[in-house]
């Protein structure tokens, strides 16, 4: 069977089981093996790759590296390839929909009503890949030796596993479960429970999961066991808090006596700067180095994108306004960074040049300073406070 067939009759043989899961209300734990010839198969890599002479020659000789198993010997691009057939293959046995982002995610913890206790935990390393639905020592190698130099890949393989493990465990321990909502995807997962008219919580984007518990403390502490158990049971090092604050996908999320607040971390961000050199540990700004040698426009481009990335990340907090201090961290690491590159030894003279908050026109050179032809064009700002208002 060629590899595209493969990948359809895996497919279809898991969509079948799912239904059959869905119909009994339990698990059969199915495995799929000889996964690993998929990757001897030429009809694989077309698919990703356009027909050419030169995409042949790299075909046959990834095919053969697989085949022997020198998987260090695979440069960077064939290291990609690989990875979105590996890719091919989970998404056929789990059916795992395309990712989004973290907003999403946290969209959904900010909606969750009346909760006591949240339950946050952080995948850190695997000591081997454990899937349940996979019975193949090559393909769990393979899996094992990417995982090592990307962790993206641990979220996109091993963590789905997480998912369907916690569900598992759940309907086992529980005897009054019903299933109110349930959403699966590459990096997303959400999930509601009742559980004797409790209702438990559980989001995970990527690497990182929460779960809030609307009951007693005893109960946040037997899911908090619960899921240590299953990362132990799946080989998942990982890092699991208990609490009413915690930090999830960089931001502080507590709970208050009728709703959630999620705050930017601001000491964080400060800490994060200093170690990107903007700034020291205590927040005050300096020049960045780096990009002294820059053009003028390169330079206002890479510090607008930085605080505007900022700024759009954070749109949703409760303390938007203490952004101001980021603000402030980078207009005037910005300003050194001029300062320092035209010699101009005062905030003052720096501002007077370009203005506050810090411009440049580039379809007028400055002559005095011997602007080049790169800086031509519409101006270019860092500007923050209209939508910190």
């Amino acid at each position: 069977m060629k590899g595209i067939e493969r990948l359809e009759a895996i497919k279809a043989d898991s969509q079948i089981r799912f239904m059959i899961d869905k119909n009994s209300g339990r698990s059969m734990h199915f495995q799929n093996n000889n996964l690993y010839r998929v990757f001897f198969q030429k009809q694989v890599y077309q698919s990703i790759l356009k027909n050419s002479f030169q995409n042949e020659v790299k075909i046959q000789k990834i095919i053969q590296l697989m085949k022997t198993q020198h998987w260090s010997a695979l440069s960077l691009e064939e290291r990609y390839i690989i990875s979105q057939v590996i890719e091919m293959i989970v998404d056929a046995i789990y059916e795992l929909p395309s990712s989004t982002g973290p907003h999403k995610a946290l969209r959904k913890v900010r909606n969750w009503k009346n909760t006591k206790w949240l339950v946050k935990g952080e995948a850190q390393c695997i000591s081997g890949a454990l899937l349940s639905r996979i019975q193949d020592q090559k393909f769990l190698d393979l899996i094992a030796f990417f995982i090592k130099r990307d962790a993206k890949m641990l979220s996109q393989i091993i963590l789905p596993e997480l998912d369907i493990q916690l569900n598992e465990v759940c309907k086992a321990s529980q005897n009054k479960i019903q299933t109110q909502a349930r959403k699966t995807e590459l990096s997303y997962f959400c999930s509601d429970f009742i559980i004797e008219q409790v209702r438990v919580y559980y989001v995970r984007y990527e690497k990182d999961w929460i779960l809030g518990v609307n009951g007693p403390y005893c109960l946040a502490k037997q899911i908090c066991n619960l899921v240590h158990d299953i990362c132990i049971n799946l080989r998942i090092s990982s890092k699991i808090e208990l609490g009413d604050k915690v930090k999830f996908l960089s931001t502080l999320i507590s709970l208050g006596k009728t709703n959630i607040t999620m705050e930017a971390p601001i000491s964080d961000i400060i800490k994060n700067l200093s170690r990107s050199g903007f700034c020291d540990q205590a927040g005050k700004p300096h020049a960045k180095l780096a990009w002294v040698n820059l053009d003028i426009a390169k330079i206002l481009n890479k510090f607008n994108q930085i605080l505007q990335g900022v700024c759009n990340y954070y749109s949703f907090v409760h303390n938007r306004t203490k952004l101001r201090r980021i603000q402030y961290i980078i207009q005037y690491s910005a300003m050194a960074t001029l300062g320092r590159k035209l010699k101009l030894n005062s905030a003052a003279k720096v501002f007077k040049r370009f203005s506050f908050p810090l411009s440049i026109t580039r379809g007028t050179p400055d002559r005095r300073e011997g602007a080049n032809a790169t800086e031509c064009g519409r101006p270019c700002k860092i500007y923050l406070e209209s939508r910190m208002q």
